[in-house]
């Protein structure tokens, strides 16, 4: 079971259903912690290692709309180049209703 883990999705809808979903799964106990843009969860992650409390899993999206806010990381595999860079052994899923077939 996985303490402390970041969703960065930027459905709503998507966003609720993973949490409840870890819930009932048992894969973590109580996930509070989310965001709708790749720039907020960098930001996260970059606090919780300043804290000494980094996150173990990070779920995130493939693609994010391009909408306001302006962001700097504009995708989830730029995310998780950026997210590895500063946090090496963070565990990442990648959940995603993208449809590139």
């Amino acid at each position: 079971m996985f303490q402390k883990v970041l969703i960065a999705e930027d459905h709503e809808s998507i966003n609720f259903s993973l949490q409840k979903t870890l819930g009932e799964l048992g894969i973590a106990h109580e996930v509070k912690n989310y965001v709708y843009y790749c720039d907020d969860a960098l930001k996260r992650i970059e606090k919780a290692i300043s804290e000494g409390n980094p996150y173990e899993l990070l779920i995130t999206d493939l693609s994010f709309d391009d909408d306001f806010p302006q962001q700097n990381i504009k995708d989830g595999p730029t995310l998780i180049e950026a997210a590895r860079a500063i946090q090496p052994n963070l565990k990442v899923l990648v959940f995603s209703i993208e449809n590139r077939a």
